[in-house]
């Protein structure tokens, strides 16, 4: 490893690129497919049991005050919510492939019963797989929004996620540290690596 070059303050590798603390893969990394796991987690915390949008809203924005991370808007909940449980009821007659288990909720003084999700136990699988694959230095995600299925580990990425997973391993950082990196509210200066990210 060459010690001259800036060292990324996640992985401790090379960053590669003048001027910033953190290297392409860790960034990546960083804001891949973490605001679903979040808000999952933040669900699964408080029992999985059924809630509705803005009760998920006002549980990850708990998590991600206890984290460091900005609140996150309603919408931006509804999308995830609706994302996750777009073919429920057709995979339902199938009996399999559902990820959120979609419910109604009557409220005294609301003509329209609100719409309540809760993990299924395909979707807490998945989650738990998303856990390993994060202590291990890797995406959270594994394939694109096309379904096409992505991994960007070259040889040089492999050991960054190896350093990663050993810096984790040590306690010589945290779980969430880097997490949602252009979300910190105490956040180091990044520079802008994917369009619209640093938004």
């Amino acid at each position: 490893m060459n010690t001259e070059e800036e060292l990324c303050i996640c992985c401790q590798h090379p960053v590669h690129i003048e001027g910033a603390p953190m290297c392409y893969y860790c960034f990546f990394r960083s804001v891949w497919g973490t605001s679903k796991y979040v808000l999952f987690k933040a669900i699964l915390d408080n029992g999985n049991t059924p809630v509705t949008i803005k009760e998920a809203m006002e549980l990850v924005n708990k998590l991600r005050k206890e984290i460091g991370v900005k609140p996150v808007t309603y919408r931006a909940v509804h999308d995830i919510l609706y994302r996750y449980s777009k073919y429920y009821e057709q995979r339902k007659k199938a009996g399999t492939g559902y990820l959120l288990l979609v419910g109604k909720r009557t409220v005294p003084g609301v003509k329209k019963p609100l719409k309540t999700f809760k993990l299924s136990a395909n979707l807490v699988k998945r989650v738990k797989t998303y856990e390993r694959r994060w202590v291990a230095g890797f995406t959270i995600n594994t394939k694109n929004k096309t379904g096409k299925k992505y991994v960007p580990l070259d040889l040089d990425n492999q050991r960054r996620a190896r350093s990663i997973m050993l810096r984790m391993l040590k306690g010589e950082i945290g779980f969430y540290d880097f997490m949602l990196v252009n979300q910190k509210i105490d956040r180091p200066q990044t520079r802008c690596y994917m369009q619209n990210e640093c938004m």
